[in-house]
Parts: structure tokens; C-alpha cells; sequence
């Protein structure tokens, strides 16, 4: 999603810095760009930090992506920032929020973004008048995008009780839409990749936007997901080998990330008013059964669905997603 990011009209105000003072952290950062550090650096010092960087698949703390160079980073703590993320503008003008300019707000914890509804610890473009907020990856999507499934280019806009015509779903959220045909893309479906891997075939996936010509017209055609077995809708997308004549439902295509905008470890710039000290977010190992400590609100122990939890580094208080409440 970075590419998107790398779309908006950045600032250009850190162009040539060697170290820069960023709002969304208390220490200086130094910038890190891999070709110029390893020309010049004849320790190998910032060489070995990529590396450990690279082992460790750290993350922008801008974007919560997988860190990649040019960067600025904090020699004192685990911080990171894209080149890109660090030059965002304090001010952005969105199509789907002409009413007021949206700020940029770093270190804040969404538990919603309004585009694509998944808890963000990234940065943050919003209107406190509107509570209209979005995530830096959300924000900078494309304006006007062309697809393969429509003549038409398609715009971006707000909707309400719109069907996809992709995967059918009904959205109250973003999507690209063509007006004159009446057509709703999702963003999930309008940024679907055109060809998925997958071990199950030696050949790549081709998404399909209608059904493949059938091999036996006599016959009528049944497609099932080699993932979860189930029924496919060949009137919906869904990926599909000519080849091998298999299939994959496009949502059993994408890799499990159950939340892909959360860099864990973060601490939250919140207080919860049964707590005095600052959290910071965690994930659930994949067996739970490790966290014995229950919730500190509800008393509960942690379900087998939860997969993100909130402690406090200084003592033992716990919260679950679904006990976190900013208000």
C-alpha cells in the first residue's frame, strides 16, 4: 500500500536532510538510505542496522508496512518512519470529505478507520468537527483509478447501501464508482491483485471477472475454492487456472493479517479512566492459552476470536479489544 502513499503531493521539506525533528516523536531522526550509507559508511554500523531491521521485519511506525530503505529511524528507540510517511502533509483535501481539510494526527490509536474498518495505530488524517477519520494508507488511495473489469475510468467516492460488483457485499463505506453505469467497486475488490500464487497450483491465479468459457457446454460448470472447498458464484470475481481448471474465492486468496495496520509495542497516547500510565498495544500469540491474566475491565479471559490485547509495561493491567474504549 506504500505505493499510495508515495501518490500524495508530499512536502519535500526533508529533501537532502541527513537527521530531522518529527512531529510524531520526542528525538532526533536520522535519515538512512542504503546505496548512499554503503558508499559511506566504512564501519558497516548503519549496514548492520538495515540488517537487523530486515531480520526483525520491523515496521513504519507512519504506516505499520514492513520498513523498507530510504528511512528515518531513532538510535534510542524502536522507531521508524518511511521516507514517504515522513514527509506527509500537515493538511490534506479528500473527495470523500470536501467539507473541511483533514489533519494529519501521528500516535494515535482509530479504532475504526472509516474506509476500511480496521483498527489503525498509524497516522492519521481526520476532522474533529465531522469525526471523519482515516488512515495515511486510506487517505492517499488513488483518485481515479482504470480497471479491467470496466470501460469506464472509476472515481472514488462516499457511499451508502452500495452493492460491489465484485463481491457483491453491500458497503457504507469508500468505493470506486462509475455514475453513468451504476457501478460500485469496493476497495477491496478494486485493489485485488491481477494474479495470486498459490502452492496449490504450480501455475498463477488469474482473477476472473466472469465466468471462464465453459470446457463441456452441455454440461453446466461448477467452480469450489481449493482453500475452503466451498461453492464459488462465477457471476462474482473470483481467481481462476484455465490451465488446471482450479479456483480460489478472492477473500481465501489474502494472506490472514488480522491487523495489518498495527505495529505491536507501540505505546498508546491514552489514559483509560481506570488506569493512570499509558498502554501499549500487544498481539495474542497464536496459542492464547499464554496469556492467563484476564481483563482488567470485564474480568474476562481472552477469547479464542481476539487477537490483539492492551497492556500497561508498568504493571500488570490488560484490557481486550473489545474493552477498549477511547470515550
Amino acid at each position: 500500500m506504500t505505493q499510495f502513499i508515495k501518490g500524495i503531493r508530499l512536502q519535500g521539506k526533508y529533501e537532502g536532510a541527513t537527521k530531522i525533528q518529527h512531529v510524531s516523536h520526542g528525538h532526533p531522526l536520522n535519515f538512512f538510505d542504503k546505496q548512499l550509507d554503503s558508499e559511506s559508511c566504512s564501519t558497516g554500523r548503519k549496514l548492520s542496522l538495515l540488517n537487523e531491521v530486515m531480520k526483525n521485519d520491523e515496521k513504519c511506525n507512519g504506516c505499520a508496512q514492513t520498513i523498507s530503505a530510504p528511512f528515518f529511524y531513532c538510535a534510542e528507540c524502536n522507531f521508524f518512519l518511511h521516507e514517504w510517511c515522513a514527509e506527509l502533509p500537515i493538511e490534506l483535501r479528500h473527495p470523500c470529505h470536501p467539507e473541511h481539510p483533514l489533519l494529519l494526527t501521528p500516535n494515535f490509536y482509530l479504532d475504526e478507520c472509516i474506509c476500511c474498518r480496521s483498527d489503525s495505530k498509524t497516522f492519521i488524517f481526520g476532522c474533529t468537527t465531522c469525526d471523519f477519520f482515516i488512515d495515511c494508507k486510506c487517505a492517499s488511495l488513488p483518485r481515479i483509478i482504470r480497471h479491467k473489469a470496466h470501460k469506464h475510468t472509476l472515481a472514488i467516492r462516499r457511499t451508502w447501501s452500495a452493492r460491489c460488483g465484485g463481491c457483491n457485499d453491500v458497503y457504507h463505506r469508500f468505493a470506486f464508482v462509475c455514475d453513468p453505469c451504476n457501478l460500485n467497486i469496493c476497495v477491496g475488490c478494486a485493489l485485488l491483485p491481477g494474479t495470486v500464487s498459490h502452492r496449490y497450483d504450480k501455475h498463477p491465479f488469474t482473477l476472473t471477472y466472469s465466468p471462464p468459457p465453459l470446457k463441456d457446454p452441455i454440461v453446466d460448470e461448477e467452480y469450489y475454492c481449493e482453500i475452503c472447498e466451498g461453492e464459488i458464484n462465477p457471476k462474482l470475481w473470483f481467481y481462476h487456472c484455465v490451465i488446471c481448471d482450479q479456483s480460489l474465492h478472492t477473500l481465501c486468496s489474502r494472506p490472514i493479517d488480522w491487523n495489518p495496520n498495527v505495529k505491536y509495542g507501540v505505546t498508546i497516547k491514552f489514559h483509560h479512566h481506570h488506569h493512570p500510565h499509558l498502554l501499549r498495544c500487544a498481539e495474542i500469540p497464536e496459542k492464547n492459552s499464554a496469556i492467563q491474566s484476564p481483563c482488567s475491565q470485564c474480568g474476562k479471559c481472552f477469547r479464542n476470536d481476539s487477537h490483539m490485547y492492551y497492556e500497561c509495561p508498568l504493571c500488570s493491567f490488560f484490557l481486550y479489544r473489545c474493552s477498549f474504549s477511547k470515550k
